[in-house]
This record gives C-alpha cells, sequence and structure tokens, in this order.
C-alpha cells in the first residue's frame, strides 16, 4: 500500500497500524454491550415517546381549540353583521 503523507498534516493514524487493525479497533466499538448510560436514554426516551400521546389531546384542547373558536366566532359574527341585499 501507498504511503500517502503530505508535509501539510501529520499522519491522523499512530502506530504503525495498518487497514486490518484500524477496522477492527472501529468494528470493536460495535461489538460491545450497551453501558447503563445508553439503557438510561433509551429508557427516558421511549417513556417520553409513551407518555406523548397522553400529552397530545391536552395540548389540543388548550392551544389550537381556544384559537379555532374565535376563528369561528368571527366568521359567524361576520355572517350575521353583513346586511342582507
Amino acid at each position: 500500500m501507498a504511503d500517502h503523507q503530505t508535509s501539510i498534516r501529520e499522519p491522523q493514524i499512530h502506530g504503525n497500524k495498518n487497514l486490518n487493525d484500524v477496522t477492527n479497533e472501529v468494528c470493536n466499538i460495535m461489538d460491545r454491550k450497551p453501558t447503563w448510560l445508553w439503557w438510561l436514554g433509551i429508557t427516558l426516551s421511549l417513556s417520553a415517546l409513551t407518555f406523548m400521546p397522553l400529552c397530545k389531546p391536552c395540548t389540543v384542547s388548550s392551544v389550537i381549540s381556544p384559537s379555532l373558536m374565535v376563528f369561528l366566532i368571527r366568521i359567524a359574527f361576520l355572517r350575521v353583521s353583513q346586511p342582507r341585499i
């Protein structure tokens, strides 16, 4: 394999490693079991995902419904207040 070293920057892989060594080091990360921090993060995200459908009706009823009601009242008021020809 050709040695591509430039004078602009120093080599990023130290220790006289070949491509097989670098591949094994990168792939070994995926072979490890998840830590307790990973399990904590996945548990929190799944509990938030489970809690979301419970929050959606509350959000819809408290934010969207009042503004929708104001819009509908304005439309009804405009229809009533328009002179009939």
